[in-house]
């Protein structure tokens, strides 16, 4: 069992989260319309775009991996 240490001894961890991307428009039916999802994978704007490296067991082929490209961007780009 641990135990608790002294109130000057405690450690004060501070997180610093900073989210890259446009901001998340009310008006951008890209983001807030399910039916338009197939519409903001692959835009530059909407999309990192991000590759995976060269694959050995896929004959040297990539990985598209679509992340969304706005703040929130996880829960935005699954709807």
């Amino acid at each position: 069992m641990r135990a608790r240490q002294p109130p000057e001894r405690r450690r004060v961890d501070r997180v610093l989260v900073l989210e890259a991307g446009r901001p998340d428009y009310a008006w951008d039916v890209y983001i807030h319309m399910p039916a338009a999802l197939s519409f903001p994978i692959g835009n530059r704007f909407y999309d990192w775009r991000y590759e995976s490296e060269p694959e050995p067991h896929m004959n040297g082929r990539r990985i598209y991996h679509a992340r969304a490209r706005c703040w929130g961007a996880p829960a935005r780009s699954t709807g």
